[in-house]
């Protein structure tokens, strides 16, 4: 904003007025100033004014400043309210450059004419001239209009009639079903006749099924094919459209929360038609619409979002997520009773089930339809985006404020960009909506999607898409038969061996197993004597059954991989790359192929998660793992705090499975009720009791104890006080002056002619410890990552750290993949580099110590340093580019616990 034009100097006959006198005309300027002001109380009382001869002129000049201030501020008011009251698009984080068919579709409750004048108490904070239907129509094919769309679904549509004729001048065709019954309303569905040919169209009337007096409606289009022309922002040929062909379904849902069945089966039904009509026409894409009187939390949405839903977990009347809330006018509201916290079995009637699933005795609904919210594809606003990543508020009126609209599309459409709605206190300001700007009480969604296929889709995001994961399998097996039997080979006419030292002394401490002989006689073997057993079949099969023992386990790992990502619902192309990552990795498959035993600690380790995930029924499986797996190697005692904070009373309910956040590209934070509740867990002695020491956390403590506990003292009275310190003791304190990536390597070195104190052995841990606590605090809801980023950093500050250590995050990382944003090019790119890089100049300075002889341990020392280095940046980088996203949804705390709080 200018600042107003300068007074003219004063004549040397000016003198001082009181400044009460002239307070009536500047008293808006100095309201408006008094804040910015940096005068002295005696300047802000007075007020300069000239002699009798100008007063007149220079009190004139004084109200033309003061007028024109006055207008500047109004004009800046105006464009602000304007600014705050615009819509804004927000961009998929894909690469959309390839994508050559695109389509933008609307949809848009617009608020019946008759709606409008029956329901008089939603708007009694709304002008009546806002409410008119001239005005309002105007306001919305105005609206419309500027968003350029291809396809529109309206709701609520009573005078079709009228908008046909207006959207006809735009180029626009449409289909009209009125709801049957007494009501006046219905649902529209227009295109543009340019762009779409109608191939189809069908209505469903859900009175004939007996769901009320709702209707829907599925159209078949086509794209029309187009000769090539020039893009007048690119410059750019535009190629023409494909033969594209898809279902485009058109909903408003009942209303009455109370009516769970009817909503749920209204849903079911239209999705049930849509996916009929896509096999019919050559399982073509779908793009669902409509205002489902639904909210994000509710098991409709979950139905929808997931495939499907046991309605037996949930309340008829809740089954919507709006409740019925007793207020001075009977209203409804969003409901704050989560998924997860309802009771374990609702009673409903045989005609309930009917209506809900199509059945008397069917309490399991599925569908076929992958269907996913187009909301979703776009990151937006924590002003306009709840946890879920959909729309805050998608309607407003008197009695209610929510998100209750959506546009789903199946898989071969992915969303562009996407119309962000209005933050929560722009839309408060409104009193409600209609308003001055929007002419209905709802707000329209629009996304553009795109058409994928294999022609248009980059190749980075359908890598492997071609790929099966049994013939991954297959070719990884054969690959590694190969090198076991390379690897004897080469251990015969090679003087290098291919086969790990550390699998000769498996293989004699086996062989003296075998014998009745304590493994611990053979010197340097420091593992569980279950290891040993394993491999006692190198003694009478052959010397490399160890090696086929650790490559199947290796498998397995990419078997455990895959399954936890599809139980996350991560798509097949990116669970292919994420398995790939694992399997053809080299570090991965020479480790198991050259006779080291970390694959089968890796996949106890991935079991485990999978066990947990599973719910309850699984957390003992879960518990007697863990104890074996830290019994087997000590290392997985750091996964025991994250553990036990994933194993939430909330989410672990006695007889429910939890519910798993499904995947997706928007990241998912902890509800500020989820910051609350575990305040409260700290500093209340209930919470304490009943939410920190809860059967499962206590019951996952006593069986893997029991289990360590007692495969110790087993193998202590087989083996004494050999076993106690070889397997468990020594690696407390174990110091290794050679073959070292440890910053610790060069100080170990320089003092190991004198024996090291047991404290100075283990104050190397406190910036373990210390790292792990940030690490563990920050990210136990996403268990996968944690467990990730809490192995890298273990062995970044460990006191030996040898290259089979490396597999420990190994494992872990392909399970972060589909949440990272880290692209082969470039950062992805950078990190390899680095970190290979730190390494092989490490090896570098350790050959010539090593080979050569030469004394270069300072240099192999600042080698190590910069290893620590790189593997800092590599964990901050990960860190960085993750979409944090817990494994279990978020909940919040229950009315009794809150009760009790206070």
């Amino acid at each position: 904003m200018k600042p107003p034009k300068r007074l003219q100097p004063l004549s040397e006959h000016a003198h001082v007025v009181p400044l009460s006198k002239c307070r009536h005309s500047s008293k808006r300027f100095h309201s408006h100033h008094k804040n910015k002001s940096t005068l002295s109380p005696e300047a802000q009382t007075i007020a300069l004014n000239p002699d009798p001869p100008r007063c007149l002129v220079g009190f004139n000049s004084y109200n033309a400043i003061c007028r024109s201030h006055r207008r500047r501020k109004k004009q800046s008011i105006l464009e602000s309210s304007s600014t705050m009251n615009s819509r804004k698009w927000v961009f998929s984080s894909r690469d959309s450059s390839s994508y050559r068919d695109k389509v933008v579709i609307v949809s848009y409750n617009i608020l019946g004419v008759e709606n409008a004048s029956n329901h008089e108490d939603l708007y009694c904070n709304v002008s009546p001239k806002y409410l008119k239907w001239d005005r309002r129509k105007t306001l919305v094919c105005k609206e419309i209009k500027q968003y350029n769309a291809s396809i529109l679904c309206l709701q609520e549509v009573d005078r079709f009639t009228e908008l046909k004729d207006l959207f006809q001048k735009d180029g626009f065709k449409g289909v009209y079903k009125a709801r049957t019954g007494e009501a006046f309303d219905g649902c529209a569905i227009f295109w543009k006749e340019e762009l779409f040919s109608l191939l189809h169209h069908e209505s469903i009337e859900y009175q004939d099924y007996g769901l009320r007096n709702n209707v829907a409606q599925l159209c078949v289009l086509k794209m029309n094919e187009h000769m090539p022309k020039l893009d007048a922002d690119t410059q750019s040929i535009i190629q023409p459209f494909q033969n594209r062909t898809f279902v485009i379904g058109n909903i408003h849902v009942l209303f009455n929360p109370k009516r769970g069945d009817i909503k749920l089966g209204q849903v079911r039904l239209l999705i049930e038609k849509a996916s009929k009509l896509s096999r019919e026409w050559g399982c073509i894409p779908v793009i669902l619409c409509g205002d489902l009187n639904s909210i994000p939390q509710s098991p409709i949405y979950q139905f929808l979002a997931s495939s499907k839903l046991d309605i037996r977990l949930y309340d008829r009347c809740k089954i919507s997520g709006q409740i019925e809330a007793n207020s001075k006018c009977k209203s409804f509201r969003p409901s704050n009773v989560k998924i997860s916290s309802l009771p374990v079995s609702h009673r409903w009637s045989e005609e309930e089930l009917r209506l809900a699933t199509g059945s008397e005795v069917t309490t399991h609904l599925k569908h076929h339809l992958k269907l996913c919210s187009a909301y979703l594809g776009a990151s937006g606003s924590c002003r306009t985006r709840d946890n879920y990543g959909e729309p805050l508020a998608t309607s407003y009126h008197s009695k209610f404020m929510g998100t209750v609209d959506y546009i789903w599309h199946t898989e071969e459409f992915v969303p562009v960009k996407v119309l962000e709605t209005l933050p929560i206190d722009i839309l408060k300001r409104t009193g409600g909506l209609p308003s001055k700007k929007w002419g209905s009480d709802h707000l329209a969604l629009v996304c553009e999607l795109a058409f994928v296929d294999k022609s248009d889709e980059p190749l980075r995001q359908q890598p492997m898409a071609f790929v099966s994961f049994t013939t991954l399998i297959i070719v990884s097996a054969i690959f590694r038969i190969i090198l076991i039997l390379y690897g004897e080979w080469q251990d015969t006419h090679m003087e290098v061996r291919y086969t790990d030292v550390d699998y000769f002394v498996f293989s004699d401490a086996a062989s003296l197993m075998a014998s009745g002989n304590s493994p611990f006689q053979r010197s340097t073997y420091r593992y569980s004597p279950l290891l040993a057993f394993l491999l006692t079949p190198n003694s009478f099969i052959h010397r490399s059954w160890g090696k086929f023992i650790f490559s199947a386990s290796d498998l397995l790992v990419g078997f455990f991989i895959r399954t936890i990502l599809k139980m996350r619902g991560v798509p097949e192309n990116l669970c292919i790359v994420s398995v790939v990552s694992w399997l053809f990795n080299p570090f991965t498959f020479t480790i198991g192929t050259r006779g080291n035993c970390e694959p089968i600690v890796c996949a106890m380790i991935l079991w485990i998660i999978i066990c947990l995930m599973n719910g309850v029924r699984r957390v003992f499986q879960a518990a007697l793992w863990y104890g074996l797996v830290v019994h087997f190697r000590i290392y997985p005692i750091i996964y025991a705090l994250p553990i036990l904070l994933i194993l939430d009373p909330q989410a672990f309910q006695s007889g429910r499975r939890p519910a798993l956040q499904s995947w997706s590209h928007i990241e998912q934070k902890s509800s500020q009720q989820s910051c609350i509740t575990r305040m409260a867990h700290l500093i209340h002695p209930w919470f304490l009791m009943k939410s920190v020491l809860t059967k499962e956390r206590i019951l996952f403590g006593l069986i893997s104890g029991s289990v360590f506990f007692s495969c110790t003292a087993f193998f202590f009275c087989l083996y004494g006080w050999d076993f106690l310190h070889e397997a468990l003791l020594y690696h407390l304190t174990r110091t290794d002056p050679r073959h070292n990536f440890s910053v610790y390597f060069y100080h170990i070195y320089l003092q190991y002619d004198r024996e090291l104190m047991i404290a100075e052995k283990l104050i190397s841990f406190l910036p373990q410890f210390l790292v792990q606590l940030v690490l563990i605090s920050s990210f136990a809801e996403d268990l996968p990552f944690c467990f990730f980023v809490q192995t890298v950093a273990f062995v970044a500050f460990n006191k030996v750290i040898t290259a089979q250590y490396f597999v420990w995050f190994f494992c872990l990382l392909p399970l972060l993949l589909p949440w990272s944003s880290i692209r082969l090019k470039w950062k992805g790119l950078s990190c390899i580099i680095i970190w290979v890089g730190a390494q092989l100049h490490w090896l570098m300075w350790g050959y010539l110590l090593e080979f050569k002889g030469k004394n270069v341990f300072l240099q192999l020392w600042m080698a190590s340093i910069f290893f620590l280095a790189a593997n800092t940046y590599l964990l901050v980088s990960v860190i960085r580019n993750h979409r944090y996203s817990p494994v279990f949804t978020q909940l919040g705390t229950t009315k009794d616990d809150t009760r009790k709080i206070k």
